[in-house]
């Protein structure tokens, strides 16, 4: 059940009107309405689409015919990137931003946008992208009021209580990802990435308890509901990597052939686990719950990284063999490690994995296991890989 009683989806759209997401936006509304409806009673979508990846660039938005919700309600909306960076707002915005911070309800706020990895939102074809700070800036430029809270319960009472970022890899900055937290039972977001600056942003503002959210990898929309891809991808075959199906329920049996000439994936035919086997001479490590391979000198890293360290591109090369490496996967190339998305953990007959956080002592194996469905994308809700972070 939902804590919040009013949800705002913001989209953030190119100055041209470019919005990959635009065939999304009811899909979006209707799934918090079918599945938050006893609070978000009414639903409302102001978005002017125009196609299935365009809105409206000289009105993105509707006027309301009979106003916001006046009590539980989702809205969604759109805003160009680069009126967040000049704190331009609309008469809508400004209605908005007062209607999701009153105090008298509690609100969520979701970021619909690509990421960087690096601190910023953005949409294409536009230049510049929005420094994730930036969002909160617009806000309270633009008529935020402050939340009320309650600091023994360390959550907000009233007002803006949530902002979500449904970005990619908005918890990671460059070759930073989220680390696992004891003490507070979680990952935590790297320094400077986008969920990052939005909690700072907001506590400097003297507003206390406000949960943003974020991944640390790609995400992507399935029915309505955001959810973190597949590290292995949507489904389809990596070239350079080999494949086979697997007649069995236990990752550790049968053991994983080695040793393999490229990264060799292992599916269950039960569809519950997958298992990845790397060459002999790459190391598999565990450090607090980051898995990591290790690219020996053997071996050379190839490309540009012109869309950050986790936005793909990148390539191993030795012998004539080409491994190429997957969207969401960090590629360090200075210290020539790829650090693999949460939830991907040693195996081996050494390790065995037994629960979905698994056994984090091992290290040192050449296989990995991801136990879900190869292909399809999971859930972030109430999971350890939505990280968190509290202004």
């Amino acid at each position: 059940m939902a804590r919040y009683e009013r949800f705002w989806d913001l989209h953030v759209i190119a100055s041209d009107g470019t919005y990959d997401f635009a065939n999304q936006v009811q899909e979006q509304v209707d799934y918090q309405h079918r599945r938050h409806g006893q609070q978000l009673r009414q639903s409302l979508n102001l978005v002017n689409v125009t196609s299935a990846s365009t809105v409206d660039p000289r009105a993105p938005n509707r006027a309301p015919s009979f106003g916001l919700p006046r009590e539980g309600g989702v809205v969604a909306s759109a805003v160009k990137a680069s009126d967040l960076n000049a704190l331009r707002a609309t008469a809508t915005d400004k209605a908005l931003i007062k209607w999701i911070s009153d105090i008298e309800f509690v609100g969520k706020l979701r970021i619909n946008a690509h990421g960087d990895g690096r601190g910023h939102i953005y949409m294409p074809p536009d230049e510049v992208p929005v420094n994730a700070e930036k969002l909160v800036s617009w806000l309270q430029a633009n008529g935020l009021d402050k939340p009320i809270w309650i600091s023994d319960d360390e959550q907000v009472q009233g007002g803006l209580a949530t902002v979500s970022m449904a970005v990619c890899m908005g918890a990671m900055y460059e070759t930073e990802a989220p680390q696992w937290s004891t003490a507070q039972g979680q990952y935590v977001a790297a320094d400077y990435s986008a969920v990052h600056r939005v909690k700072e942003a907001f506590h400097q503002l003297g507003h206390r308890f406000v949960k943003v959210t974020g991944s640390n990898e790609l995400v992507t929309t399935d029915q309505g509901e955001w959810k973190r891809r597949n590290p292995f991808g949507h489904g389809g075959l990596i070239d350079g990597w080999d494949y086979d199906n697997v007649p069995a329920l236990d990752p550790e049996s049968p053991a994983p052939v080695k040793p393999v000439g490229t990264f060799k994936v292992d599916i269950s035919r039960a569809g519950n686990w997958v298992r990845l086997t790397v060459p002999m001479e790459f190391t598999v490590l565990c450090r607090n719950r980051q898995s990591v391979i290790e690219v020996p000198r053997s071996w050379t890293i190839e490309g540009d990284g012109a869309r950050g360290p986790g936005g793909g591109g990148f390539r191993l090369t030795c012998r004539g063999k080409t491994i190429l490496v997957p969207e969401g996967w960090i590629v360090d190339v200075d210290t020539r490690r790829l650090i693999l998305p949460l939830g991907v953990q040693p195996g081996g007959l050494a390790g065995r994995i037994v629960t979905p956080e698994g056994d984090w002592r091992v290290s040192g194996h050449h296989s990995l296991i991801f136990l879900g469905v190869f292909g399809q994308p999971q859930r972030l809700a109430h999971t350890a890989y939505k990280v968190k972070a509290l202004s």
